[in-house]
């Protein structure tokens, strides 16, 4: 999408209307957006729609769309992150020569693109909510949008939609899925931040190299960017950008390149070849595992990109508290404490979480609780890292599947499956002195979400305590 174009598809979408594809959270806010700015628009979905959906004045709101009206051609489609390019809708569209503008290119129109962007497989809303914090803490105001706090859509009346753009007084920290940038034509975030790759979403992106192709789009119009030097496809991700490079890493650096390390005996964080060396303890930091430690990297060196200040990262040190669902200590009875990670969805992360849980607390038997609705993915990570004491409870949908394949990779100490996570956290108390929720799942088999599923370990948790 050509950005000069922007304004020409706005101005016939007054006459011309403008197709939202899905029905979810932002083709909701779509539906706001423009009813708001007295644009007329229909929206498309695949799925069946929900009455409690429907709102806003509009041309009407179609579900299990397989064709289009005769004669149907608005200005544009705008597709919610949801909806893939190769989807049988999305064609409907294309083949009537309808162009698509997407979220982020609405808002980086309107608003001059984010202060700062975020993604990764794990780690995203982590940091997003540090650099927010940590901006915020050096007198420089800013909000998180995206995937959490408000949808980039709600963003765009401030920014002058439909008319003359005008550049949002707050700095916005977004957090971006692969399903947001896969639809994007140019970002241009001051600051573009990469944390990692693990296997993910394959059932829309199909391989690891339309994945990492989805991420890296991330680095469009970029002026600096923040890439994580220890994982295995940095150079694929390096590669893709074209303004200033900057690195976060364990140890050390390559030869040359500049950013900042985590030095694990000192327990600080230090630059390398840029911001004159400064280092920060993080002694007082109070987020589980080297994982968070490298969240906590890639915030700061992003944020002093950003102009935030060395006093403003001393006290987000001192000052950050965990997310809800993401290594949260719910509670401790009875000898066993109880961590909820709901948000640990993939193999990788789960495995992550466990290593974290593990370093910090080396003396407790660790009862694993895995299941859900499982993605494509290998879990023989999980089970490398998995010791032998520890035990491992399966529960939903996949449960068995999943411990299965657990069992397959190699792991052979104690296994058990459940049918629902209720039984599987009464039974991991008497079976170990520190339950994990870390499913490595999707949570769609019985829950609306991971958080939904989060607050109801929690509920069973306190029933114990």
């Amino acid at each position: 999408m050509v950005f000069s174009e922007i304004s020409k598809y706005l101005d016939r979408a007054k006459t011309e209307g403008v197709a939202i594809l899905g029905a979810g959270i932002t083709g909701r806010s779509a539906a706001a957006l423009l009813g708001e700015a007295g644009i007329p628009f229909s929206v498309f979905d695949e799925r069946a729609i929900p009455a409690s959906a429907v709102s806003h004045s509009n041309d009407g709101w179609f579900g299990e769309v397989t064709t289009l009206p005769e004669g149907y051609r608005p200005s544009f489609f705008l597709p919610s992150p949801g909806i893939s390019p190769t989807s049988p809708l999305v064609r409907l569209f294309l083949d009537r020569g309808v162009p698509a503008l997407s979220e982020l290119d609405l808002f980086t129109h309107f608003c001059g693109g984010p202060a700062a962007a975020v993604t990764g497989t794990n780690g995203k809303s982590t940091t997003t909510t540090l650099l927010t914090q940590l901006l915020n803490l050096s007198a420089l105001p800013a909000e998180a949008a995206g995937n959490i706090g408000a949808p980039l859509l709600d963003l765009l009346i401030t920014g002058g939609f439909p008319g003359t753009p005008k550049p949002l007084q707050t700095q916005i920290v977004a957090e971006l899925s692969s399903y947001q940038l896969e639809w994007s034509t140019r970002l241009a975030p001051r600051v573009a931040i990469w944390l990692n790759l693990a296997e993910n979403h394959l059932e829309r992106h199909k391989t690891m190299l339309g994945y990492l192709e989805a991420k890296a789009r991330i680095f469009l119009g970029a002026e600096s960017a923040v890439l994580n030097g220890d994982d295995p496809y940095f150079e694929q991700f390096r590669r893709a950008v074209s303004g200033e490079c900057y690195l976060f890493a364990e140890e050390r650096l390559p030869e040359g390149e500049r950013g900042i390390i985590y030095r694990r005996k000192e327990d600080t964080l230090t630059f390398i070849n840029c911001f004159d060396g400064e280092s920060f303890p993080c002694s007082e930091f109070r987020l589980l595992g080297i994982h968070n430690r490298l969240n906590l990297a890639a915030t700061i060196l992003a944020g002093r990109i950003l102009g935030a200040s060395g006093d403003g990262c001393r006290r987000l040190i001192r000052e950050a508290q965990p997310l809800e669902h993401r290594l949260e200590v719910v509670g401790e009875g009875k000898g066993v404490l109880y961590i909820n990670d709901s948000k640990a969805t993939t193999p990788a992360s789960a495995t992550a979480v466990l290593r974290a849980v593990r370093e910090s607390y080396p003396e407790r038997r660790i009862v694993l609780l895995v299941g859900g609705r499982a993605k494509q993915g290998a879990w023989n990570v999980l089970a490398d890292e998995l010791q032998s004491g520890e035990v491992v409870v399966g529960f939903g949908a996949d449960g068995g599947v999943v411990t299965q394949a657990i069992r397959d990779a190699g792991y052979s100490g104690s296994i058990t499956v459940v049918p629902e996570l209720a039984e599987a956290v009464e039974l991991s108390s008497s079976l170990g002195d520190l339950v994990l929720l870390a499913p490595g799942c999707a949570s769609f088999d019985r829950f609306k979400s991971f958080e939904e599923r989060g607050a109801y370990f929690k509920e069973r948790v306190f029933t114990l305590l």
